[in-house]
């Protein structure tokens, strides 16, 4: 009986530590932002084996299989938008998409071309009075000797969906126009591999240098919280602050 009280309070604990990690699905993740310089299909995959790598090194131990990942550009510009409004490309992988969206018209977008494919929510391509096959453009700048370089991407609306209510699948991002005082932000799914694939070509067209405006790359990495106890906290928050 005397080694039972360590014990139980050893599993006290980790369950308690598991509830916190278990509160929201966001809570038993870390995320991983970066800013890309320069970003191609091949330069992508670079930093992606890169990033694994390092944090296999670091918390390999704590995770639970591949990270989530997501090319989010700055907003930009298009053509036919009021003056001030804004588009918000989210990139995800549209194979892994596909189960938590409800596809309403068209579909979604595909992995390749050289024009970037959108998925928008029907109310969002009513505010903008775009129809399914409606073709964007946009401005792409890139550093250049001896002045910056500026080159057209197209892009195109390809299908209408709904994202899944409440899917943790999404951290919290509904699609939906954000009002930005008297402007509007709207907002778009695209496909990592396609934007990649269209950035790549418009650059190889250009001869272009790196990007002017930095796209923001996230990694969601999910915590084996089945597998934490609470004698390794300790050790988990050494390693995630190494990491950063």
């Amino acid at each position: 009986l005397v080694c039972t009280a360590p014990l139980i309070s050893q599993v006290t604990l980790t369950a308690g530590l598991r509830g916190v990690l278990t509160a929201t699905p966001q809570d038993a993740e870390v995320v991983m932002d970066a800013q890309a310089k320069q970003l191609s299909t091949s330069v992508a995959a670079q930093n992606n084996q890169a990033l694994s790598d390092f944090m296999q090194q670091q918390v390999g131990s704590y995770l639970n299989g591949s990270p989530h990942f997501s090319i989010q550009p700055s907003p930009i510009h298009v053509s036919s938008l009021r003056s001030g409004d804004q588009l918000q490309l989210i990139g995800d992988s549209m194979q892994a998409s596909a189960a938590h969206v409800k596809v309403i018209a068209g579909r979604l977008p595909h992995d390749s071309g050289d024009e970037v494919e959108m998925a928008m929510t029907p109310g969002s391509a009513d505010a903008i009075q775009a129809t399914l096959g409606k073709e964007f453009t946009t401005t792409i700048g890139f550093f250049g000797s001896p002045a910056p370089i500026s080159a057209t991407m197209k892009l195109r609306l390809v299908g209408l969906f709904i994202p899944t209510p409440g899917d943790p699948f999404w951290h919290g991002e509904t699609f939906g126009p954000a009002i930005q005082g008297e402007f509007t932000l709207y907002k778009a799914l695209m496909s990592n591999d396609g934007f990649l694939d269209a950035l790549t070509r418009l650059e190889e067209q250009v001869d272009a240098g790196p990007l002017l405006d930095k796209p923001d790359l996230l990694w969601y990495y999910h915590f084996n919280v089945s597998q934490i106890k609470m004698a390794d906290l300790d050790d988990l928050i050494g390693r995630l602050n190494t990491a950063q």
